[in-house]
């Protein structure tokens, strides 16, 4: 698969189930592409005989990365609560999001903890494939190491200090109040609240990995 995989432009006489707007106005058109640094979205004709999109992203996928700690005996992950207009507003996530150009998986995974939490953490991989956000509408070979691969570091117990009305466990303050959105959550109750499908496959291969989660 190229860097920028595309689909080919729909047949003349082919039956479209999308519509593309432009500016407002409906356009006409059997393919489509609009690029950025972050990758490609293609519209055009599918394999299997209809019109459909795809989006390849840069560097084959982005990263994520879910902090954990085990504290009293508990197994915590950390999910960033922040605002998520496409998701309805407040919402946990992992810390993660695009590799900028020419950026690998663990580096961008570092930038993005340092960016959303404010810690300067060492980050191991999670084992396993990359995770692919959508197998109908994204371009990747996990098999090839496309994908978006999931990272993890651990917090010291004693880190946790400060505990919110819901009893989630938080780092001390550090002075920006977009840096103090992650929460330490038992696992299981993460796993209920996130509604986001790829912060919940990197908590299944963190479970996976570990041994001693009850």
């Amino acid at each position: 698969m190229s860097a920028r995989p595309t689909y080919p432009p729909l047949p003349e006489d082919a039956r479209r189930g999308w519509t593309v707007t432009l500016d407002g106005r409906e356009v006409s058109c059997r393919s489509l592409l609009l690029e950025s640094v972050f990758g490609t979205l293609s519209y055009g004709w599918h394999p299997k005989g209809y019109d459909t999109w795809g989006f390849a992203e840069e560097g084959g996928g982005g990263a994520l990365c879910i902090p954990t700690c085990l504290k009293d005996g508990e197994w915590l992950v950390g999910l960033v609560e922040e605002d998520r207009a496409n998701l309805g507003g407040r919402t946990l996530c992992a810390p993660g999001g695009f590799v900028d150009p020419k950026e690998q998986q663990a580096a961008a995974a570092r930038r993005e903890i340092s960016e959303e939490t404010g810690i300067d953490a060492v980050v191991h991989p999670l084992e396993g494939v990359p995770f692919v956000p959508n197998r109908a509408f994204f371009f990747a070979l996990p098999t090839q190491g496309q994908g978006v691969h999931a990272f993890t570091f651990e917090v010291p117990p004693e880190d946790l200090q400060e505990k919110t009305p819901e009893g989630y466990w938080r780092l001390p303050p550090r002075g920006k109040a977009e840096l103090d959105g992650l929460l330490f959550i038992p696992w299981r109750v993460a796993v209920a609240r996130c509604p986001d499908a790829l912060s919940l496959a990197a908590i299944a291969r963190l479970l996976a990995m570990r041994k001693d989660v009850p």
